[in-house]
C-alpha cells in the first residue's frame, strides 16, 4: 500500500514532469476509479495546466490554473502508482487514467486492484473536511494538536491519539 513517503515521492515526480505543461487529452481506460463523471474530468483538465501540488496524508492534489482553479485529486488505495511514458506500447499494465501533456508525455494512474480514486475538487480544505482527513503527519502535526487529541479522551493512548484523524 502506498504510504505517505511514497505519495510524497509521486508528488515530487509529478512536479518535475507535469507542472505548467498544457494538458491536451485525458483518456479514461477504466472509469471504476473515477469519483466524477468522465466528461467532467475531461472538461476540467483539457486545455489547463497543473500549477502546483499538495500532499496531505496519502491524498495528492494537483492544483489547476485559473480562472476556474480547483484541483485534480488522487488517492492511491492499496496498489496505486504513477508512471510517465510516451507511447502506447510503453504504457504500463493497469493504467486506469492517462493524461496526455503537450509534447507527447503521458502520465498514467496505475492501479492493479482498483482501490485508488481519481477526481476533482474546487475546494481542497472542504474536500479534507468532508472526508474527515486530519492534519498531515509531516507538516501539520504539532505538540498542541497531540495534547488536544490526548485530552479528548480520559484514557487516551499516544498511538491512538496519533492515528485519530479528527
Amino acid at each position: 500500500m502506498p504510504e505517505l513517503p511514497e505519495v510524497e515521492t509521486y508528488r515530487r515526480f509529478l512536479d518535475e514532469l507535469a507542472l505548467y505543461v498544457p494538458i491536451v487529452a485525458v483518456r479514461v481506460l477504466d472509469a471504476h476509479v473515477l469519483t466524477v463523471p468522465e466528461a467532467a474530468l475531461r472538461a476540467a483538465l483539457v486545455g489547463r495546466r497543473f500549477t502546483s501540488s499538495q500532499r496531505i496524508g496519502k491524498n495528492l492534489f494537483l492544483l489547476l490554473d485559473e480562472p476556474a482553479g480547483g484541483a485534480f485529486t488522487l488517492h492511491f488505495g492499496m496498489t496505486g502508482d504513477v508512471a510517465a511514458y510516451r507511447d502506447d506500447h510503453d504504457r504500463p499494465r493497469f493504467v486506469r487514467i492517462e493524461i496526455v501533456l503537450d509534447g507527447g508525455l503521458r502520465i498514467g494512474f496505475v492501479d492493479p486492484r482498483k482501490f485508488g480514486r481519481v477526481g476533482l475538487t474546487l475546494d481542497v480544505p472542504g474536500f479534507l473536511a468532508a472526508k474527515k482527513i486530519g492534519p498531515d503527519a509531516l507538516d501539520d502535526l504539532t505538540p498542541e494538536h497531540l495534547a488536544t487529541a490526548l485530552a479528548r479522551r480520559k484514557n487516551a493512548v499516544v498511538k491512538s491519539a496519533l492515528l485519530d484523524q479528527r
